[in-house]
C-alpha cells in the first residue's frame, strides 16, 4: 500500500510543475503513470475503493494540467474549472456524481453503477446543478453499467445545455434518441461529431426514427420508410439532419 500511495504522491507533483517543458512533463507523467498502474495490479486486493479513487483522482488532475486544462491556468476549454452536481437514481437507489466535464461524469457514473449493483432498471432520475429532477423511462430495460450510463450521460448533457452551461471542449455536443435509444456526441466539426456518434452507440436492433438537437437548439427529426441497421448508419444521419 506504501508503494501506491508513494506512486500518487509522484503523479500529483508533476501535476504541479507547470513551469517544466511540456515534453519532459509528459514523459514523466506516464512514467509515473505505469508505475502506479503496476503498484495496482500487484496491491488489487488489498486495495479500498477510497485508494482506486485517490489514486485515479490524482492522475486526472496531472494529466489535466500537463495538458493546459487543470491547476492555476492553462488555455483549455471547457467550464473554466467550474464543478457541477449530479444527483442520479437507478429506481431507488441514488448516488451522486461531481465533474466539470462530461467524460468524467461518465466515468464517474460508470464506478458508481458497478457499486450500487442495482441490477435491471426501467426509471432513472436526476437532479443535475440543483435543478429540478427528471426522469427517463424505458418500456423495456437498462441492463448493463454502460446501458444506464449513456442515459445518465445524455441526461446531463440536456440539463446543462438548459441552464447554459457547457460540459465540453469540443464546439458541438448532440444529443437525442434514435427510436428511444440515446443519442450523444461531441466534436468540433461534422466529422468528429460522427465519428463520436458512432463511438457511443451500440444500438440494438434497426431504427426507423431520429429525434436530435445540437448545444441545446431545436429538435430535428428523420424518418426513414425502410430502416438504419448499423450505428454508423444511424449516427450519418443524425449529423446529415443536424446540419440540413
Amino acid at each position: 500500500m506504501k508503494r501506491i500511495l508513494l506512486a500518487v504522491l509522484a503523479v500529483s507533483t508533476l501535476g504541479a510543475a507547470h513551469a517544466q517543458d511540456r515534453q519532459t512533463l509528459e514523459a514523466k507523467l506516464l512514467k509515473a503513470t505505469n508505475n502506479l498502474q503496476r503498484a495496482v495490479d500487484r496491491n488489487l486486493t488489498v486495495m479500498t475503493v477510497r485508494d482506486l479513487r485517490q489514486a485515479l483522482k490524482s492522475t486526472r488532475e496531472a494529466i489535466s494540467i500537463v495538458r493546459g486544462q487543470g491547476g492555476g491556468g492553462g488555455n483549455g476549454g471547457g467550464n473554466g474549472g467550474n464543478q457541477y452536481i449530479a444527483n442520479v437514481k437507478f429506481e431507488s437507489e441514488a448516488f451522486l456524481l461531481q465533474a466539470g466535464d462530461i467524460l468524467e461524469f461518465e466515468q464517474q457514473c460508470l464506478i458508481r453503477a458497478e457499486e450500487v449493483g442495482s441490477g435491471s432498471v426501467d426509471d432513472i432520475y436526476l437532479s443535475f446543478n440543483g435543478a429540478s429532477q427528471v426522469k427517463e423511462h424505458t418500456g423495456g430495460w437498462w441492463k448493463t453499467s454502460a446501458e444506464k450510463c449513456k442515459v445518465v450521460t445524455k441526461m446531463i448533457l440536456n440539463e446543462s445545455i438548459k441552464q447554459g452551461i457547457h460540459l465540453s471542449r469540443k464546439q458541438y455536443i448532440m444529443t437525442g434518441d434514435a427510436d428511444s435509444q440515446p443519442l450523444f456526441a461531441m466534436g468540433n466539426n461534422i466529422f468528429e461529431l460522427e465519428q463520436s456518434c458512432t463511438e457511443n452507440l451500440t444500438l440494438s436492433g434497426s431504427v426507423d426514427d431520429l429525434s436530435v438537437s445540437v448545444n441545446g437548439g431545436a429538435v430535428k427529426t428523420a424518418h426513414t420508410g425502410g430502416w438504419w441497421k448499423t450505428s454508423e448508419e444511424v449516427c450519418r444521419n443524425a449529423v446529415a439532419v443536424l446540419f440540413n
